[in-house]
């Protein structure tokens, strides 16, 4: 499988903004509420990999558990991929002036 390519931005941001950024961090509303998005973002995509997978979870010979291990170490890396360029485009997006 290719990476999938996204627009890459990779804004610069100046140390004010840096520090308002772990400020904002660091409060603890803003942790709970992230960790709860992500557990949630998590089940969705393992029940997404469950259904991509579940066919050739059915067949328990020890060449197709292989190719299963290796296809969710793939889809991982290709979903983390993913997140990484849509956060980056979110964020310059709604911050277009700062960034």
């Amino acid at each position: 499988m290719q990476p999938v390519q996204l627009a890459r931005r990779d804004p610069p941001v100046s140390l004010v903004h840096r520090g308002q950024l772990v400020a904002i961090l660091e409060n603890g509303d803003y942790v709970a509420r992230v960790q709860l998005a992500k557990a949630n973002l998590a089940e969705r995509e393992a029940a997404l990999f469950q259904q991509i997978l579940m066919p050739g979870y059915r067949h328990r010979t020890p060449e197709t558990r292989q190719k299963l291990v290796e296809t969710i170490a793939e889809l991982t890396r290709l979903t983390d991929e993913l997140k990484r360029h849509l956060l980056n485009r979110a964020v310059a997006d709604v911050f277009e002036d700062v960034v």
